[in-house]
């Protein structure tokens, strides 16, 4: 924490002030920016058929939130291992007509197995959408259905997951989903098709019982009543963020056990350090020493109304338990512990406002616990010298901005992630 204060404290103070680099132009903490589309919505994930997925909603009159549940439940066909509806998620929405910003840690409060986590990924996709989503529910899940019964192709990060977990994978039920029929681990371009799970997502369409009814037969028998006791109360519910300001911009973080906490003391520390006896800031390189442990995804959602949803998902490690329901076809995550302070230090997803430009920017980052690190770079890339670019960085920092009339969508490294925008 002391090398990072040093590192941040001046950039930190030149933000604040509106002050820029010695010398002028572009500090070597910026890197290089990249150029971004503006549309008038923006959806972007790590991959390119769930950001269409979320773009097809916003043409079709819905707005970020149906945009972020349709691409969130994508991510978890395209990306098994990093998220699903066995999962877990942080998420930050900001509301433009309001001027307000709200958080959900869709994370359990209890236990009910020591093997497994309780799966309160899809009860909290669906309290987003009570409370802002504009289409109708069942909508949202046409789209990932059809995709979990056609079949999805293994791309570079499912294939790389499954080489990293390849004895994990093969023997647990995860082999009935990604081995071919000699047992060995399918490659990059395989298609996998998960028919199971496309029912379970169209009986949900028509009622909320339908996951844990679903779900309760695949377990022992003796953890069948208090799996379904624990999802009868979930207990998920909105959340004021962490708020914090930084010269004229205000920035919005998700409270614990989420990750706004530990980013806003980074900024603590270097609000409190003396700015010109630090260096100059060096963030890549700090940013490449935290070497990045990516158990998670993340998408971005933006309309040029200026409202910004961020929705940073996880199993808690690659592929989590590794137990995959064989009737219901959910892999469930391995959080079997109840949600505690720090405990998501992979999610942190981050709304700034800044000042009265009426800009409003949506930041969250892959990267394991190198996630906060990379956000606090980027932030102190961009407040005080927006110009639609993005950072260079050690984790994946995905961005989008509403900015006037316009949504931009933008990522760094600027191609590790698919945007989509219309």
């Amino acid at each position: 924490m002391v090398l990072l204060t040093l590192a941040l404290a001046l950039a930190f103070y030149q933000m604040t002030s509106g002050g820029s680099s010695a010398g002028g132009g572009t500090s070597a903490a910026q890197g290089p920016r990249h150029p971004s589309v503006p549309d008038a919505g923006a959806c972007r994930c790590l991959a390119e058929t769930c950001s269409r997925l979320g773009k097809d909603l916003l043409v079709a009159g819905g707005n970020v939130v149906d945009a972020g549940i349709a691409a969130a439940l994508c991510l978890g066909l395209v990306h098994p291992h990093a998220g699903g509806l066995g999962g877990v998620f942080s998420a930050l929405l900001h509301n433009a007509s309001s001027g307000s910003t709200v958080a959900l840690n869709a994370v359990p409060r209890r236990g009910f197995s020591p093997h497994y986590g309780l799966p309160v990924a899809l009860p909290g996709l669906r309290l987003l959408h009570r409370h802002f989503g504009r289409l109708a529910w069942p909508r949202l899940l046409e789209g990932p259905a059809a995709l979990a019964e056609r079949g999805v192709r293994v791309d570079q990060e499912l294939a790389a997951a499954l080489q990293e977990s390849a004895g994990a994978v093969k023997a647990s039920g995860l082999c009935s989903l990604f081995c071919d029929g000699a047992g060995e681990l399918k490659g990059r371009g395989a298609l996998v098709t998960r028919p199971r799970l496309a029912a379970l997502l169209r009986a949900v369409a028509s009622g909320d019982e339908a996951l844990p009814q679903a779900l309760a037969p695949d377990l022992p028998p003796a953890e069948r009543e208090p799996f379904l006791q624990a999802m009868g109360d979930v207990g998920l519910e909105l959340q004021s963020p962490l708020a914090m300001q930084l010269g004229d911009t205000w920035l919005y973080g998700a409270p614990a056990p989420a990750a706004g906490s530990l980013l806003a003391s980074v900024f603590e520390e270097v609000r409190a350090a003396e700015p010109r006896d630090a260096p100059d800031p060096c963030l890549r390189a700090l940013s490449a020493a935290w070497a990045p442990s990516p158990v998670g995804s993340h998408l971005a959602v933006a309309d040029s109304q200026g409202n910004v949803l961020l929705l940073s998902a996880s199993l808690n490690s690659s592929f989590g338990s590794k137990f995959l329901a064989p009737a219901s076809g959910i892999l469930l995550s391995d959080l079997t512990a109840p949600a505690g302070p720090g405990l998501l230090s992979w999610a942190c997803p981050v709304v700034l406002s800044l000042g009265e430009e009426g800009t409003v920017v949506g930041l969250g980052a892959t990267g394991g616990s190198a996630a906060p690190l990379a956000l606090a770079q980027a932030i102190i890339n961009q407040v005080g010298e927006w110009a639609g670019g993005a950072p260079q960085a050690g984790p994946w920092v995905l961005q989008v901005a509403s900015q006037g009339e316009h949504a931009r969508a933008f990522a760094a490294p600027a191609t590790c992630c698919h945007h989509e925008g219309y």
